[in-house]
């Protein structure tokens, strides 16, 4: 039996937060012509307790970051997961060098649908759309927005731990909620082949961690007329998945990431004998000696400061990778 629509409308929550309070309160604009119940609320370190606190039916996540809005959900459904409940259902924002990514989470159902929101939305209706869709699923289930155990959620929040599994392997020191990785063992990580063994020897490869994409073209620019391979990733969790099928010869980690950050992702990555002799040059935009040498401290190899000089850049990767 099928729910009234404008019950669902009337009763539907809709929370939106993000890290800019300007693309937050244009979201809410063109929300609220449709919907009575549109709420924002800031990103800082309190943000999932308050979306658990106001218990939203659809969340939007309008992080610039993919990153950022996955490891935001995964956490709030984590919380949810321990109390035998359902997550709200979600919307991501994306810019047009993310909308694969995005495609691919919400295919994978870890999230319900995307809006191509950066640089600017082309289509001002898409992101309402998506909120009907979502109702129309509520209606079509006869259940009314306040009613979250049906079987979509549930089969959603099997997908959403198996993402979890699949990008915080146990392997380095993480538990993920379902207690453990399906196709990702320490045995099959120790399979993988390194770049070096792939490759012949004839070039080496570089692996760059870092959120800042303006910084992926430069170093990538410089290290790519050198002769390197270089992959990247925006976050620890990219980087853990491109090392499942390629082992870099170096890392270069950024120390301030979201989610888990550079020096705790180098401390965690020296405890797995199949990457603990991979070198790690830290990278930061501080000169703090301190911060120095907690990298030193952690396993990092050495260290660079941005900006980034392409002699330093060099010579110390040379210097690494000729050690290992």
């Amino acid at each position: 039996m099928k729910s009234d629509p404008s019950t669902v409308t009337k009763n539907l929550k809709i929370m939106i937060t993000s890290d800019n309070v300007a693309d937050a309160k244009l979201a809410e604009q063109r929300l609220s012509a449709e919907f009575k119940n549109v709420l924002t609320v800031a990103s800082n370190k309190n943000t999932v307790a308050e979306i658990e606190r106001e218990n939203p039916d659809v969340l939007i996540l309008a992080f610039e970051l993919i990153g950022k809005s996955r490891d935001l959900y995964l956490d709030l459904c984590r919380r949810r997961e321990a109390r035998n409940e359902y997550p709200p259902h979600s919307i991501i924002f994306c810019n047009r060098n993310d909308a694969e990514h995005a495609y691919e989470l919400c295919r994978d159902r870890i999230f319900d649908d995307y809006v191509l929101f950066w640089p600017a939305m082309d289509d001002p209706r898409r992101l309402n759309m998506a909120v009907h869709r979502i109702m129309h699923e509520l209606s079509a289930l006869g259940g009314d927005a306040t009613v979250a155990g049906f079987s979509g959620r549930a089969r959603r929040l099997m997908n959403i731990g198996n993402e979890t599994a699949r990008k915080v392997p146990t392997d380095l020191g993480f538990v993920p909620p379902t207690g453990k990785v399906e196709g990702h063992s320490e045995a099959a990580m120790a399979q993988a082949p390194s770049a070096r063994q792939s490759s012949g020897h004839k070039s080496r490869s570089v692996l760059l961690v870092d959120d800042d994409t303006f910084l992926h073209k430069i170093i990538g620019k410089i290290l790519e007329t050198e002769g390197y391979q270089v992959q990247f990733a925006t976050d620890c969790m990219d980087a853990l998945n491109l090392m499942r099928n390629t082992l870099p010869d170096v890392i270069l980690m950024d120390i301030m990431m979201p989610g888990i950050d550079g020096v705790e992702m180098t401390k965690r990555i020296k405890t797995v004998p199949r990457l603990a002799n991979i070198p790690i040059i830290m990278i930061t935009g501080h000169g703090d000696p301190l911060i120095m040498q907690e990298c030193l401290d952690n396993g990092a190899a050495d260290f660079l400061v941005k900006p980034i000089d392409k002699k330093s850049l060099l010579i110390k990767i040379a210097n690494v990778t000729q050690k290992a």
